[in-house]
């Protein structure tokens, strides 16, 4: 039997993360929250044949730090129409691209319902509950989540350590059944030159030994390979 995945993959911009996203099963529906996202890859030659839907919710543009009022609504708008696409049945994979934005509207939606200027440790039930509901719900459905994150700078007493965490929703990795890291590699010279995705497995809840090895351009069927599956 194959397995539906929740997989959270990880790297800097650019680094080919939504491409991986959009090797799984169709059809396929995207929640994009970036300006420029998988719109950008619908023309390349792989997935041209591939049913493909996106639903675009770009976050107003604010000159502040403190949350639009409009949040809130915002939010409620994401949240009815992903239960209604997941209850439909129509798809096998739900793209969230970047679940590092997502999570920023999820906590602004809860900061400006609560009246609060910035959300406190003790406040972070509802966000996470939200947040989690998001990533799981689907796996309900029988679907596929590709969970898209960028990465942010450790600091400890202000100063970088040089390592780098998700910036988003830190239980994500707990969840998640593949665990990734992808990052951009230019090999070759000349003509022979080209840019390849390096993608490192993290931690996969399935088999341990896999930690740890790097893939090359994978893809989901690649990764549904690693777990033995035909």
């Amino acid at each position: 039997m194959i397995p539906n995945l929740l997989i959270n993959i990880s790297g800097d911009p650019k680094s080919g993360k939504t491409h991986i996203g959009l090797t799984f099963p169709d059809p396929i529906l995207v929640y994009s929250f970036d300006l420029r996202g998988a719109e950008l890859l619908l023309s390349k030659k792989e997935f041209k044949d591939k049913q493909i839907e996106i639903r675009r919710y770009m976050p107003p543009i604010v000159e502040s730090l403190t949350p639009d009022k409009e949040s809130p609504v915002f939010w409620e708008e994401i949240r009815k129409n992903y239960k209604k696409d997941i209850e439909s049945g129509k798809y096998k994979s739900v793209l969230l691209d970047p679940a590092t934005m997502l999570w920023e509207i999820i906590r602004n939606a809860w900061v400006v319902e609560n009246e609060r200027q910035r959300l406190l440790r003790r406040d972070y039930g509802v966000p996470n509950a939200r947040m989690t509901y998001m990533l799981t719900s689907p796996l309900i459905s029988g679907m596929n989540v590709v969970s898209i994150n960028y990465l942010r700078d450790v600091y400890i007493d202000d100063k970088a350590t040089g390592e780098k965490e998700i910036d988003g929703f830190k239980r994500t990795e707990g969840l998640a059944d593949f665990v990734l890291f992808a990052r951009m590699v230019t090999v070759g010279a000349g003509k022979d030159r080209r840019n390849i995705v390096k993608t490192r497995v993290e931690k996969c809840r399935f088999d341990r030994d896999l930690n740890g090895m790097e893939l090359e351009d994978t893809t989901y069927s690649e990764l549904l390979t690693l777990l033995g599956v035909e």
